[in-house]
């Protein structure tokens, strides 16, 4: 599950969220550590949920929003939050997550300014962590002007935002997967597990209780091996049951990001 406003997510309380995760069979946590925007926003959260997770099972991936514009700066902002923890043995981050989106979300992703910023997160990461792309999922227009390739060239994994909206979800995530398996690199979609009309007034209301578990169905089907939803302040009761029913999906040996 992404987590994108600490305050909003059961208050902030890393022990209430770590504790709700276990429960409904989460086994990673994508924490927001900053963006081009605001800076470095980890300094609280991402230490105390990282103490909570100690002994628990539960990884913690950091994930930032860089606008690229100053691609190395953005890429030391993110891997600050990989070093959380270190050095001294203490709890960190098991992959970082960076979100990059399209001009449309303002970000700069020419192909250029994507392989400056994820080579140069690549070397200021510590050893271990990976480095996990969220990217737009590949409609048929994004196919002709998003660097897929730049990114997957420089990523360990790939992460399509599989929202789907008015769409089938099937389709979205059957899609995303497919046309990204090119690359040689895990898929790993994440979901949208909140509804749709919350961004677009004009669209009807998602039904997430049959949509999520098609979106888990679907991603299993085409061999993903991990999945994730967006997000948990937004995620209604019926994806969290949703989420609860379906989990034996993704069971233990795939636990890890």
């Amino acid at each position: 599950m992404w987590i994108y406003e600490w305050s909003k997510t059961d208050g902030g309380s890393a022990q209430r969220v770590v504790s709700r995760a276990r429960q409904v069979g989460l086994s990673t946590l994508y924490l927001r550590t900053g963006s081009t925007y605001d800076g470095f926003t980890g300094g609280r959260a991402l230490p105390a949920l990282l103490h909570a997770t100690r002994g628990t099972g539960v990884h913690v991936v950091a994930w930032d929003f860089p606008e690229l514009r100053h691609p190395l700066r953005d890429a030391r902002r993110l891997a600050r939050a990989a070093r959380v923890g270190r050095p001294g043995g203490g709890q960190h981050v098991s992959a970082v997550a960076p979100d990059i989106e399209t001009p449309a979300e303002g970000t700069f992703n020419a192909a250029w300014r994507v392989r400056a910023y994820l080579s140069a997160l690549h070397r200021h990461l510590p050893k271990g962590v990976t480095i996990l792309t969220a990217v737009p999922w590949p409609s048929r227009y994004r196919i002709r002007d998003y660097p897929y390739a730049t990114v997957a060239a420089h990523s360990n994994a790939l992460v399509p935002m599989a929202y789907w909206y008015n769409n089938p979800p099937a389709m979205v995530t059957g899609r995303s997967i497919s046309y990204l398996r090119r690359f040689h690199k895990p898929v790993q979609p994440v979901g949208q597990g909140y509804d749709g009309k919350l961004d677009v007034p004009s669209l009807r209301h998602n039904h997430l209780g049959r949509e999520v578990p098609t979106f888990f169905r679907t991603a299993h089907r085409y061999g993903a091996r991990a999945v994730s939803l967006w997000s948990w302040q937004a995620a209604p009761p019926t994806a969290w049951r949703a989420l609860w029913r379906v989990r034996h999906l993704f069971g233990h040996r795939h636990r890890h990001p």
